[in-house]
């Protein structure tokens, strides 16, 4: 689809693109003997585990994926992994004609077989899905070729010209109505970094996250020119930058242009930024507000929106994408206050009461760093305590630790056990805050924003953060469009 956008006008063209991969989605059949091990050592041609690898054809042209493969430990009996980005190499944006047949070959190698229930290729976004049955064990040195089904997921929602962040029925959804799917530090994606055990949280870039469907973009910066990898602004991850204890991930600007190349791609969908974890915020917050300013900053781009500031109120998800302001920043520092699209972020810890500002919003976290124990069962009760309170403007729930809590798991082995509450902490919030009337003209929901680390390790879930926000996001909608015929 193109859009364009001309002094304040908006003009949409007819939807044109074609079933572009983005995503590949696995999933390993629940009975015993169809886990897979991966490899720990390959010798003369032997390796003691197994590894898959894909082949996609449409209209007499292929892809390869490469052996696909994650930090996270693939395979397990009943388990969904997914693959983005450079983990699908040659597959990545590779353009499928929905009216030619589409094939796939799946390979195997290696001594240790398993067994694959089904294959999904996806979009960028998550109407439509291209589904490719496997329901065979492979073992050895051997592969298996199917055709593929094309369907589409919300049935008379596909026109993405509509859309507001995934679904036309979003689009009247106020800001503070709707759940934004997040990723942690999400600008450790950026590079490689040392020490990738203890302070990597994501193993997508900022592209890839957007590709999966992250709309919340949680990131601690710095600017620095002394520190080891550095090289002044910068997303990072660590503590005592003072004392040489912080890992740079890359540069912010970087960062910020692919994710307005991206917008721009797409002018359907809403994202946050939210600068919390700011360190040396004497230099690094002013060349922050530069770099925001310069690339959202033009009339004919995507924008930072300001409305909040301006008027006092959220805007609507489907005004954010008329305007063409579909950007939405939270910084945690004070001396953001004069910028009109920038939001002060007051954080809300647990039992802590803090003064509201003009122009600032209150948002209440769960985070705690603790041991995660068996299940991480424990961020659930703070969950339910972030959930309580009626004092804050926005609920932030984050699901994850940090690594020192943990003993000697790094943090993508951690994100198995707490990725598996997203579910259950939506069901609680829904809970204890139940869709109260603002001044009766709108329903209230929580939680607003809700953050993983490596959110692409679905593990045995049924759904991923995703797919559980957009179906949280509909029933919000429906409960939404009653109200409205009922005043």
């Amino acid at each position: 689809m193109i859009k364009i956008f001309l002094a304040g006008i908006f003009i949409s063209t007819v939807w044109a693109e074609k079933f572009n991969i983005r995503k590949i989605e696995t999933k390993t059949a629940k009975e015993k003997g169809a886990g897979m091990d991966k490899p720990n050592f390959f010798w003369f041609g032997y390796s003691n585990g197994g590894t898959y690898e894909v082949e996609i054809c449409n209209n007499e042209e292929c892809c390869r994926s490469g052996k696909l493969n994650t930090e996270d430990n693939n395979w397990e009996e009943g388990q969904t992994d997914w693959f983005v980005g450079y983990q699908i190499e040659d597959c990545y944006k590779f353009n499928l004609d929905l009216e030619e047949i589409t094939s796939l070959t799946l390979y195997h190698t290696g001594s240790n077989g398993g067994k694959l229930e089904y294959i999904n290729l996806h979009p960028w976004h998550s109407a439509s899905v291209i589904t490719c049955p496997i329901n065979a064990k492979l073992d050895h040195t051997t592969s298996i070729s199917v055709n593929c089904t094309f369907n589409e997921k919300q049935e008379g929602d596909s026109d993405v010209s509509e859309w507001c962040n995934g679904s036309k029925y979003f689009c009247n959804m106020n800001f503070r109505q709707f759940l934004f799917p997040g990723a942690h530090n999400a600008g450790t994606g950026q590079s490689e970094g040392l020490l990738r055990c203890v302070s990597k949280n994501q193993d997508l870039n900022i592209t890839e996250q957007l590709d999966f469907g992250i709309r919340f973009f949680d990131l601690d910066i710095i600017y620095s020119t002394t520190l080891p990898g550095c090289k002044g602004l910068e997303t990072g991850h660590g503590n005592m930058p003072e004392y040489g204890i912080y890992q740079c991930y890359g540069q912010v600007e970087t960062m910020l242009l692919k994710t307005k190349y991206w917008l721009d791609e797409h002018p359907s969908e809403v994202i946050v930024l939210d600068f919390g974890g700011i360190e040396y915020s004497g230099d690094t917050v002013p060349a922050l507000v530069q770099v925001l300013m310069h690339i959202f900053g033009g009339e004919l781009n995507v924008r930072l929106n300001s409305a909040y500031k301006e008027t006092g109120k959220w805007p609507s998800l489907g005004e954010a994408v008329q305007q063409n302001k579909r950007v939405f920043v939270f910084v945690r520092d004070h001396t953001v206050t004069p910028y009109k699209g920038i939001v002060e972020e007051i954080k809300l810890r647990r039992g802590e009461r803090r003064t509201k500002m003009p122009g600032a919003a209150l948002i209440s976290s769960s985070y705690q760093a603790k041991n995660i124990g068996q299940d991480c069962s424990y961020v659930l009760d703070n969950v339910n305590k972030s959930c309580s309170r009626n004092d804050a403007d926005m609920v932030k729930l984050s699901l994850f630790t940090a690594y020192f809590k943990s003993g000697v798991d790094c943090l993508w082995e951690m994100a198995r056990y707490c990725n598996k509450l997203v579910d259950d902490s939506i069901s609680i919030c829904n809970s204890l805050f139940p869709q109260n009337s603002d001044n009766g003209s709108e329903l209230e929901f929580a939680p607003n924003f809700l953050l993983l680390d490596y959110p692409n390790y679905q593990t045995d879930e049924e759904l991923n953060i995703v797919e559980l926000c957009n179906k949280e996001n509909h029933r919000r909608a429906t409960l939404i469009d009653a109200y409205k015929i009922s005043l």
